[in-house]
């Protein structure tokens, strides 16, 4: 068996945030490591309290790779959804406070994680993804699918 270790019940629908910093590749083109690290850790400990602050008694799940952010939910109850829309408004507003612009979206979708190996497959990551990417502004935004549930 593969590595992956397939496992059919983390592939449900679930509520996903997708966060991208703006101007980070050129921030890295163009200044030292010195100067994008301390940006790079302010974006880090903003993420670790918005989460902390957006949940309750349901834990939310979080992950970063580069200037990708994510928050997700492990069910797709409405209150996941609370706690993911807080979490995500949050790190929006804690990184702008801090002059990080940043863009988004929330989406609602089968997700298939492992979380310890870095695995994050589904048609909620692609429909975050796309219409996060799809802002040309600092923004945040809902997709289709999150109106369509709720």
């Amino acid at each position: 068996m593969s590595d992956l270790s397939y496992r059919p019940l983390r592939y449900r629908d679930r509520w996903f945030a997708y966060l991208d910093l703006l101007g980070f590749t050129n921030l890295i083109q163009t200044r030292t490591i010195e100067d994008v690290l301390p940006v790079y850790s302010e974006a880090l400990y903003r993420m670790r309290a918005a989460c902390n602050l957006g949940r309750n008694a349901v834990g939310l799940l979080n992950s970063w790779f580069s200037d990708t952010f994510i928050i997700y939910s492990r069910s797709d109850s409405l209150q996941d959804f609370a706690h993911v829309e807080s979490a995500a408004r949050i790190f929006f507003q804690l990184l702008l406070i801090k002059n990080i612009p940043v863009r988004g979206c929330i989406s609602h979708g089968k997700l298939y994680s492992q979380a310890k190996r870095n695995v994050f497959v589904g048609p909620a990551l692609i429909e975050a993804h796309l219409y996060g990417e799809a802002l040309d502004w600092v923004g945040f935004c809902l997709a289709p699918s999150v109106e369509q549930k709720l």
